[in-house]
């Protein structure tokens, strides 16, 4: 709370504004379901365990809900760390961008459920097209049937972090292709020259 009573008061009614706009019911409180527009605002569709673990960071009353004091340690927190590109090293995002450019067939920023089976028929994976818009719906924080920039990189930190939910056809598709030490642990990124013959 310290550091946000050092905000200025354009940014604290600012952020007492989104407060007002999550919090739905008028409680005076945001419940998990609630948080979880704020981070699919920031491009991030969250996992139960990740609002979970959100939560647990910053309600220091255990009531599993964000009053306002607590809601202002969230968005300092989240502020510092609001640009996602912003947790990867430039290395990482270049290899990234390289294989999000891959899978965006058509070039024009997103990834679609047929892309992304281009890709991974080619690799030798026949997903179903159900399948397929169930790997993208993942992580389509925006629900726009694609996958963004952000949303991708949202994808590449939770496979990194190991917070999956299942592991159905397209989690064991990334598994398969993903870059591995030499003794066999995973490194949570697929090389770029997984894709080329």
């Amino acid at each position: 709370i310290k550091e946000a009573l050092s905000m200025d008061e354009q940014r604290l009614r600012a952020i007492e504004q989104e407060f007002n706009r999550l919090d739905s019911d008028g409680s005076g409180k945001l419940s998990s379901d609630e948080l979880a527009v704020l981070l699919r605002d920031f491009g991030v569709k969250p996992s139960k365990a990740e609002l979970d673990r959100l939560l647990g960071e910053v309600d220091v009353d255990g009531d599993d809900e964000l009053g306002w004091d607590e809601f202002l340690v969230l968005m300092e927190k989240l502020g510092k760390d609001r640009n996602i590109e912003a947790q990867f090293t430039e290395a990482r995002l270049q290899e990234y961008r390289e294989m999000f450019a891959m899978f965006d067939v058509d070039g024009d920023g997103t990834v679609t459920p047929s892309e992304l089976g281009i890709i991974l028929r080619k690799l030798g994976l026949n997903l179903s097209p159900n399948e397929l818009a169930r790997m993208v719906a993942s992580v389509d924080a925006d629900n726009s049937g694609a996958v963004e920039w952000k949303e991708f990189l949202a994808l590449m930190r939770q496979q990194s972090s190991g917070d999956v939910d299942g592991e159905d056809q397209a989690t064991q598709a990334f598994r398969i292709l993903e870059a591995k030490s030499p003794d066999g642990f995973g490194y949570g990124y697929i090389e770029t020259e997984s894709f080329v013959k």
